[in-house]
């Protein structure tokens, strides 16, 4: 029988992206929770896909060496169909404290001073080329501590407390460290706080910014809407003063060719008068049908011919004297045929007609002046009597007469 040995395999292990579920970890170990259906490490029939994969690709392969490279890091195993936790060491130190370091204090509580020693010196050298950039931690406290609890076992005092000042020192550094580490730690909190009440203030400060800007822009479109309406209110105005001054021009033709035919009908009355044997009395009967308005057409003719209402003292008893009129028919007779109620106001109404005349006749007259020759005491009765009997005042009527000129 003939047996031909095969050639070794080479087995490699690789890491791969597999998710996990890390519960703890630092810089020295991890726990991860296995789930159920996961090999921890690579076996015969399960290379790929287990544990020490998913841990390989998760560390970038910074595993404990101490279990070979088939199972990296691995301190203790469960099965393939169990979940639970694992505790995996990152590095040797890590993985030597776990397995025969952990012996050490009860070899020292035994008495067993050179082993608890030999078993401590190989922590020291593991820990020397995992951390020898940093040998101010708790785990080289633990180490010094153990060299001066054998030493002294050993009545090598000297070395006891050698180790023993050691580790005193190293506890200092170790609380300052922690100090100062705390402090870094309140520092930057309260560097995050400041940042985050600054970045609060900008933001008040923006929306504050914001709102001012709203605002801004509602006052705008507010004042943008006011002042079209009131563009808008102002071009309606000066189209109705327009057409009213374009109204009163024509009001004031009227009214003089009116004042033009009654002046005719009074030439013809006193003619008829004169030569009142050779006249019909059906023709005399229809000149005196109606006495009232005879004599108020009398009164203001004389009225406006010899300019009486420009007399500052001149009123109602000389209307009474040219009408021939009772005092208590005047107001009647002034409310039928010219439309207003009492002897001021008709006095008025004259004025204003002459007023208008005048700014016809004298365009470079101010309007002080047209008043007080129209025969107004005040700036504010021209104004008044104007607005009241034509709706507008007396500037604006000459702008829009103006516009019309022009």
């Amino acid at each position: 029988v003939f047996f031909s040995e095969p050639p070794p395999k080479e087995l490699l292990v690789s890491g791969e992206n597999i998710p996990i579920e890390i519960v703890y970890e630092d810089e020295d170990l991890l726990v991860v929770n296995k789930p159920k259906g996961m090999v921890v490490h690579p076996a015969p029939g399960n290379e790929t896909g287990t544990l020490v994969n998913a841990l390989l690709y998760h560390c970038a392969g910074k595993l404990s060496s101490i279990n070979g490279v088939i199972r990296p890091g691995i301190v203790h195993r469960i099965d393939k169909d169990t979940s639970g936790l694992l505790l995996v060491a990152k590095t040797d130190f890590a993985h030597q404290s776990f397995t025969q370091g952990e012996i050490i204090p009860f070899l020292l509580q035994a008495g067993r001073y050179q082993e608890a020693l030999k078993l401590n010196k190989a922590d020291y050298e593991i820990f020397c080329s995992e951390y020898e950039k940093d040998t101010v931690n708790y785990n080289y406290y633990v180490i010094l501590d153990r060299f001066a609890q054998a030493y002294h076992g050993l009545k090598d005092y000297k070395r006891a407390n050698a180790y023993l000042s050691r580790a005193f020192v190293l506890n200092d550094a170790i609380y300052t460290k922690e100090k100062e580490s705390r402090a870094q730690e309140f520092a930057t909190v309260f560097m995050l706080n400041e940042k985050d009440l600054q970045l609060a203030q900008m933001h008040l400060v923006a929306q504050r910014r914001n709102f001012q800007m709203i605002i801004l822009c509602i006052v705008l479109v507010l004042a943008c809407a006011f002042l079209g309406i009131v563009v808008y209110h102002l071009q309606i105005i000066r189209r109705r003063n327009l057409v009213a001054a374009k109204q009163i021009d024509e009001l004031m033709l009227q009214r003089d060719d009116l004042r033009r035919a009654c002046e005719r009908a009074m030439t013809f009355s006193s003619i008829g008068s004169s030569s009142s044997s050779n006249t019909n009395p059906k023709d005399s009967q229809k000149d005196s049908d109606d006495p009232q308005m005879n004599s108020f057409l009398r009164m203001e003719y004389r009225v406006m011919e010899e300019r009486l209402f420009l007399q500052p003292k001149f009123g109602r008893d000389d209307l009474l004297r040219l009408c021939n009129v009772s005092k208590n028919d005047l107001p009647r007779i002034l409310r039928q045929y010219a439309r207003i109620n009492n002897v001021s106001d008709y006095l008025n109404h004259l004025r204003v007609e002459y007023a208008v005349r005048l700014m016809h006749e004298k365009p470079n007259l101010s309007m002080d002046g047209i008043g007080k020759e129209a025969g107004f005491n005040s700036r504010s009765t021209f104004y008044r009597a104007f607005f009241k009997e034509f709706g507008m005042t007396p500037a604006q009527y000459l702008k829009a007469h103006s516009v019309q000129e022009g």
